[in-house]
């Protein structure tokens, strides 16, 4: 008789169970911690995105709102700063330096951000911005610069002596230009108006120049198609005046163009030069202004508008009826050779002062040469 032998299993499927429940646990536990880890990584990744996206965010703010004549005033070496303040849930703050020289001063931003959590997580990234400001040159030939014929009526007037806008304080004036500058000095007609219509030194200049296109359109280190990149657009028909709201000027107003009149106290528009671009012809029909105007078409000037700074026109000007005042410079290309006509009183005044005034309004800001932009940490 063979023995039969009987192993006892009891147990046995408790262990398994035991064991089962083991590794789940391990691999449960190892998708949290996996998943935790993701989680953790991918937000830090993201609070590095919202600083980096916070420092951007400053460097580009304090470039496109630049107060560059305070940025001239720093000596080499000086260090301003911005912010900080909040973008989203980060925050930035630019530091300034101002780098260079006085001739060709150079400005670095460096944009901190910072982007925090509740649970004490924090991201900081750097990154800067080198600019360099970059000025125009006004240098008109004469008070009035033509390429083309200029017909002068009965009260118009136009002096090359330099002399201020009526009721500025400016410095000591400098030596007279033309009162014309022409490529041909008998397209200038003056019989209407008297022989002391003109003024200057001479009165009328014959120079090749004045038929050069970049007599007109080369302002330096600026052309006329950055002045007109960073100009206010202007409709074919304009009157403007100054804009004041609770004692501050309201440059976002199309129809402030500064104020060119001096009153003490000082008026609230008194500082501000706008650069203003018309595309086609324009028809400045009474008003006051100051700064850089520049016209793509004809320019008509009536109701005895005035301005103070730079005015070019691509083409030809006209006078009519009470006509107006210019203190500056005027420049008319006659692309097209149209003749200009003075045949309301209009008196152009050659003025340093107030040219000056237009190349600080003109200046911008722009990145130098290859790696203007980098990233700190």
């Amino acid at each position: 008789m063979r023995r039969v032998s009987i192993v006892d299993r009891r147990g046995v499927a408790l262990i398994l169970a035991i064991v089962a429940l083991a590794v789940i646990g391990v691999l449960v536990a190892s998708a949290h911690i996996a998943g935790v880890r993701a989680h953790r990584a991918g937000e830090r990744r993201f609070l590095q995105t919202e600083a980096l996206a916070a420092a951007e965010h400053g460097i580009e703010q304090v470039a496109a709102n630049a107060p560059l004549a305070a940025w001239r005033a720093l000596s080499p070496g000086a260090i301003d700063s911005a912010g900080p303040w909040s973008v989203g849930r980060a925050s930035v703050s630019v530091q300034i330096t101002r780098l260079g020289d006085s001739l060709q001063p150079v400005v670095l931003l460096v944009g901190t951000g910072t982007a925090g959590t509740a649970a004490g997580r924090v991201a900081r990234r750097r990154t800067s911005l080198t600019l360099s400001i970059s000025g125009a040159r006004f240098s008109p030939l004469a008070a009035f610069t033509t390429g083309g014929p200029v017909a002068l009526g009965p009260g118009a007037i136009v002096e090359g002596a330099d002399l201020p806008p009526p009721g500025w304080s400016c410095p000591i004036a400098g030596g007279a230009l033309p009162g014309f500058a022409t490529p041909d000095a008998s397209t200038v007609s003056t019989t209407a108006c008297g022989p002391s219509c003109v003024g200057g030194a001479p009165p009328v200049a014959q120079l090749i120049a004045a038929s050069d296109t970049l007599s007109y359109f080369s302002f330096g280190e600026l052309g006329w198609n950055d002045l007109v990149a960073t100009s206010r657009p202007l409709p074919s028909v304009v009157t403007p005046a100054p804009s004041v709201a609770s004692g501050s000027c309201l440059t976002s107003d199309p129809s402030n163009w500064g104020d060119p009149d001096r009153t003490t106290p000082p008026a609230a528009c008194e500082g501000f030069f706008p650069v203003l671009h018309a595309a086609g012809d324009l028809h400045l029909a009474g008003g006051v202004g100051q700064g850089v105007l520049l016209v793509g078409g004809n320019l008509t000037v009536s109701g005895g508008a005035r301005f103070a700074g730079l005015v070019i026109t691509r083409g030809a000007v006209h006078s009519t009826g009470s006509g107006g005042r210019i203190d500056g410079a005027l420049m008319a290309a006659s692309l097209r050779g149209a003749t200009s006509s003075i045949n309301g009183p209009l008196t152009v005044v050659h003025s340093r002062c107030a040219l000056q005034a237009a190349e600080r309004a003109a200046e911008r800001v722009l990145p130098i040469p290859f790696h203007a932009w980098g990233e700190v940490y």
